[in-house]
């Protein structure tokens, strides 16, 4: 499998990060099998404003037309894609994360079950995280889905491992500072090193965000497109 990690600008503008998804799968479409974009991308990580009322029309349902359209480009150019997006599930907002295959078909849906995504001390009950960790099957591999801050937390660690998988699919929007990042990429090998299974990192680039594309494992970096850097880390597995 070809999987394309996409470092890319995500701004608050929906329509410009949908725009950017279909314009991603047009450019790659025959290239790769599937294109991954990181946490949030096509709301942008800072589209909430905390206020249930203003957010709940923010957020979209899996109904929506940005999905559906979605799902008719990945039919029309033959590309999976995944991405996330704030999901307005049951009157909740959910942290969601989502992959259509290249049929256009649903096969993947996770929401984040870790809190960090929300200012806790502003928002209200409606914010909501998931309770299980999700796998989808892909062309002979079994992919599980986390998101950003979901691998801090030594018993979800505990949990995955549990898990049957080839690999982890991990979305995340870091706000480091570029010099940050050198020592901070410390952490992630650690953390993931704990998993024993490949693990690709996909980081948005935004005002406050510099992407980068990691394929860690056994505590290494195999392969890198370093984070201040925007383009794709194509990955064979």
């Amino acid at each position: 499998m070809k999987i394309a990690l996409a470092s890319q600008l995500s701004d608050k503008n929906i329509n410009n990060n949908f725009k950017r998804i279909k314009n991603t799968m047009m450019e790659l479409k025959n290239q790769v099998d599937l294109i991954s974009f990181g946490e949030a991308f096509l709301h942008g990580f800072d589209a909430l404003s905390w206020d249930y009322q203003r957010d709940k029309e923010i957020a979209i349902s899996i109904e929506s037309h940005y999905i559906k359209e979605i799902q008719t480009a990945a039919k029309d150019h033959k590309t999976s894609v995944s991405f996330g997006f704030f999901e307005l599930f049951e009157n909740s907002i959910f942290c969601s994360y989502i992959v259509i295959d290249n049929h256009g078909e649903i096969i993947g849906h996770y929401k984040r079950v870790s809190p960090g995504w929300k200012e806790i001390t502003k928002c209200d009950h409606h914010y909501k995280e998931g309770r299980n960790f999700s796998t989808f099957s892909y062309m002979g591999k079994e992919i599980l889905i986390v998101v950003c801050g979901d691998l801090w937390y030594d018993e979800n660690i505990d949990n995955i491992n549990k898990m049957d998988k080839d690999f982890i699919l991990w979305p995340v929007h870091l706000d480091y500072k570029l010099e940050q990042w050198d020592n901070e990429i410390n952490d992630y090998l650690f953390q993931t090193s704990k998993l024993k299974k490949p693990v690709l990192m996909i980081n948005n680039i935004s005002k406050t965000s510099h992407g980068g594309c990691y394929y860690f494992e056994n505590g290494k970096v195999i392969k890198e497109l370093s984070m201040g850097k925007e383009g794709f880390l194509i990955i064979d597995l």
